[in-house]
């Protein structure tokens, strides 16, 4: 983790502190502010890689800052940090361009792979090697997405980066939470990678991270 860069915009002190020994013991250069202006202040002056960020501020109401920020560090991972569990805040945090949503209760085991997977570069030991690739991929989500009692298409686009017996690294192009379970869409012609797929053509999501435009999830095959 050297040289990467979290800044946490939030008024509550001990919050800060807590979240300062955390990242520093993990060897990432931290700052803490304790109001929104002076947060954006930071953001432009410094080349963070993630922001945690408070919703309620003394000064500012931390959704109203999330585009303000994206301005700024258009790739930078924000994460909303709050104790506040109404739906529509969360919901217009992601919508503004949040990569996440942490409620304050977080244990420290939670808070360290948070930053792990977003800013780590996902580099693992694995069982199997992986082989590089570029290949087009359909696949849907295992369970229907319905909105207002109207069903949402379930069939997605995506590219895989590189593929092994266990896994595959994937881009796509919007955001997919972790656990999530996809299904593969094989009805393109066998190529040289057919036999790395899973019989049951399924695999779960393990991690995502933002690439700018779009996000790399890597996933682990189910069967």
């Amino acid at each position: 983790m050297e040289n990467k860069k979290i800044i946490i915009i939030d008024d509550d002190m001990l919050i800060c502190l807590t979240l300062e020994r955390i990242f520093s013991s993990m060897g990432i250069n931290t700052t803490s502010v304790g109001n929104g202006m002076e947060g954006l202040n930071q953001v432009k002056q410094n080349p963070f890689d993630a922001i945690f960020l408070d919703i309620h501020l003394p000064d500012a109401n931390g959704l109203d800052l999330i585009p303000r920020i994206k301005g700024y560090l258009p790739c930078a991972k924000i994460i909303i940090i709050t104790a506040d569990t109404n739906d529509e805040l969360r919901k217009r945090a992601l919508s503004e361009g949040a990569l996440m949503i942490l409620e304050k209760s977080f244990s420290l085991s939670e808070i360290k792979k948070v930053v792990k997977n977003i800013l780590s570069e996902f580099i693992e030991k694995r069982e199997q090697p992986r082989q590089s690739c570029d290949m087009s991929l359909k696949f849907s989500f295992n369970e229907s997405r319905i909105s207002e009692h109207v069903l949402i298409p379930n069939v997605y686009d995506g590219v895989a980066v590189d593929i092994s017996k266990n896994g595959i690294r994937m881009k796509v192009e919007s955001f997919i939470k972790e656990r999530e379970h996809i299904r593969f869409l094989n009805s393109t012609k066998k190529n040289s990678f057919s036999d790395y797929f899973p019989s049951s053509g399924e695999a779960e999501v393990i991690w995502t991270k933002e690439l700018c435009p779009g996000y790399l999830t890597g996933l682990k095959y189910l069967e």
